[in-house]
């Protein structure tokens, strides 16, 4: 293999050889084609340490399975099918090994969550839309923990939400959490938020929950409150751990302007959610699949476009283009 590691390598090259070696460096298409190659990842079905991308690779973090029993908030807004598969398991028959891994031609049946089944393709464009909002989160939590909004021991990112959770005297960590299903992590909780002084209270100190958000320019010139799903996805939350408000920080990617929304949890949309999680339980506890008329087969067609269980759902078109 030729190897050119200096200028003067490089320049004793015919010009033809050094224009050809630039055409074919193809950074972009590399990139592109590594992005595409995540989608073909075999699922986590174990915990397993990996390199911590917030350190360098200095330290480690573990990666556990998605559980497929839990209600995700930010998933809630979508087709109330979808949420009741990644709810539910399936009975599965798997071929019976002897100890050197041969067929002995037995079956057994094991219980699998809905959720190894779902297939889901992202575009390069799209990843990494995705992957500047993980890295927009990074900075945020970053400055939360450098004191940005008060002592740092009072802020808490990637607050972890598990309905499982619980106190040595064997009660709920999260009641609500435990109660509506609720799992996922929440960007930051701050407890407690200090304010110095409010008109004709004093000083106030309130447990809030910080949600970052990404936008571009023409979504962030029409931003006069929080996103309807971004709303349902925080409120969620909110129920989960009891804190009664949320502040939404937008971020405009194409010139770093700042709106912050603080929200407090609104009756009407609790009920909303509560309603929704109950049919979604009824569903997954009684067996029963939703009735289309309740999926977004029939209330948002184009949602099914591109949904990880399309295959397994097929649901009916009725004469709409999906």
């Amino acid at each position: 293999m030729l190897e050119i590691r200096t200028i003067a390598d490089f320049r004793r090259l015919p010009e033809v050889h050094r224009m050809a070696i630039l055409k074919e460096i193809k950074t972009k298409i590399r990139l592109e084609d590594w992005l595409r190659s995540l989608n073909n990842k075999n699922k986590i079905t174990k915990p397993i340490d990996v390199r911590c991308r917030n350190c360098g690779g200095a330290g480690k973090i573990t990666l556990t399975p998605r559980d497929g029993r839990d209600i995700h908030p930010s998933q809630l807004h979508k087709c109330i099918k979808k949420i009741w598969l990644d709810c539910s398991t399936v009975l599965v028959d798997y071929p019976m090994v002897d100890a050197k891994g041969n067929p002995t031609g037995e079956v057994e049946q094991r219980e699998v969550s809905w959720t190894e089944f779902a297939e889901g393709y992202i575009e390069p464009r799209l990843r990494i839309i995705f992957d500047i909002g993980h890295g927009v989160h990074d900075m945020f939590q970053g400055y939360g923990y450098r004191g940005a909004w008060g002592p740092s021991k009072n802020y808490q990112a990637e607050y972890k939400v598990n309905p499982d959770d619980k106190h040595a005297d064997g009660t709920s960590v999260h009641p609500m959490a435990e109660a509506l299903w609720i799992k996922g992590a929440i960007d930051a909780v701050i407890d407690p938020y200090i304010i110095d002084e409010v008109p004709g209270l004093g000083p106030v100190a309130i447990r809030v929950i910080h949600e970052y958000k990404t936008i571009n320019s023409n979504g962030y010139g029409r931003l006069t409150r929080p996103k309807a799903d971004h709303k349902w996805q925080a409120t969620v939350y909110a129920i989960a751990i009891d804190a009664p408000v949320t502040v939404f920080i937008y971020l405009n990617k194409d010139n770093s302007q700042m709106a912050d929304f603080p929200v407090p949890v609104e009756p009407g949309m609790v009920s909303e959610i509560e309603k929704k999680i109950s049919k979604i339980q009824y569903y997954v506890e009684s067996g029963q699949c939703p009735p289309w008329e309740e999926t977004a087969s029939t209330e948002n067609p184009y949602e099914c476009q591109s949904c990880e269980y399309m295959k397994i759902c097929n649901p009916p078109t009725n004469g709409k283009v999906r």
